[in-house]
């Protein structure tokens, strides 16, 4: 992860996952594997599907024996394993199921979570963010031969195709994607002003079930309301209102929703007791949370930063 410096826009594709493949994606991918594997790597849990548990597995060994099995640092390094070769293994699968739109969106959800959090050079992340906005894009087409033509339609055309969809997993997938794409494109104005199409699709899946990954919709939200500051067109009071509900709505489990609270709202509008209570209250929480380990870890590590630069920045 690069380090952080005041002032610096957050990606909002962090806010997107929990970097575990969802049940859903794990049992799509381990339909297609070879039956050569065996029935406990087939049963068990997603990492299982990718990263054998057994001694022969010498990575893995090897990160035990340095991290200790049961530490957040452990999990976040294996995970971050199971990122990288299911993205390997999911291209071949996209290669033999061009036209499976599960397989295209579990492709676009891996290859942008990996681009943001765990690729450093911005030429790279940003051809991966093209990558899976085009695999988002590919599984609608997939879907529905209509919305082939989603990216060049005009606004009021995509936004009644957004109002007409349903497909509230489809929908934040797409608008992760896109947002993602964005910003690792920031410096294309063109791909900037794609931003009012993100903010559609999240609308809708707020509409739709606002719980959805954990309120992570709320978090994007947030993240776009608090860009810039009010004499720009920023929005930080709306921003602060889709933090607090993402954090409500997890139950204070997802984390980066706190980070990001504080470097995008709370420095937005110098708020130093919001910024460090927030920032200690993720550094004392246990990471450990159902589809969140990886994103709490990172988030945890984000807030060490932030909270040490603070003195600088107030």
């Amino acid at each position: 992860m690069p380090r952080r410096t005041p002032r610096r826009t957050p990606r909002p594709a962090r806010a997107r996952l929990s970097f575990n493949l969802r049940a859903a994606d794990a049992a799509q991918v381990n339909n297609e594997l070879d039956e050569g594997w065996s029935a406990d790597e087939q049963s068990d849990s997603s990492d299982r599907a990718f990263i054998n548990d057994d001694e022969s597995n010498w990575i893995d060994t090897s990160l035990r024996i340095e991290h200790n099995e049961s530490s957040p640092l452990y999990r976040m390094l294996r995970e971050a394993m199971v990122e990288r070769r299911a993205l390997l293994l999911i291209d071949g699968l996209v290669a033999d199921n061009p036209d499976d739109p599960a397989m295209l969106r579990a492709a676009a959800t891996l290859t942008s979570a990996f681009g943001s959090n765990f690729v450093e050079a911005p030429e790279r992340a940003a051809r991966l963010q093209s990558r899976a906005l085009g695999l988002a894009l590919s599984a609608e087409c997939a879907q529905d031969a209509s919305a082939c033509d989603l990216r060049a339609r005009d606004f009021d055309a995509f936004e009644a195709w957004v109002a007409d969809n349903e497909d509230v997993g489809a929908l934040f997938g797409l608008a992760s994607a896109w947002a993602s794409y964005v910003q690792s494109h920031s410096e294309d104005w063109n791909a900037v002003a794609e931003l009012a199409r993100v903010r559609a699709l999240l609308d809708r899946t707020l509409d739709l079930d606002e719980g959805f990954e954990q309120g992570a919709a709320h978090i994007y939200l947030g993240v776009l309301d608090t860009l810039v500051p009010p004499a720009l067109g920023g929005r930080p009071e709306d921003g602060r209102v889709h933090f607090e509900r993402a954090i409500e709505l997890s139950g204070g489990a997802h984390l980066t929703a706190k980070v990001l609270f504080a470097e995008q709202y709370a420095r937005l509008v110098f708020d130093r007791e919001l910024h460090d209570r927030l920032l200690k209250e993720v550094l004392a929480a246990d990471p450990r949370a159902p589809d969140l380990t990886l994103a709490n870890v990172l988030a945890q590590r984000d807030a060490a930063v932030l909270l040490a630069s603070a003195d600088d920045y107030f």
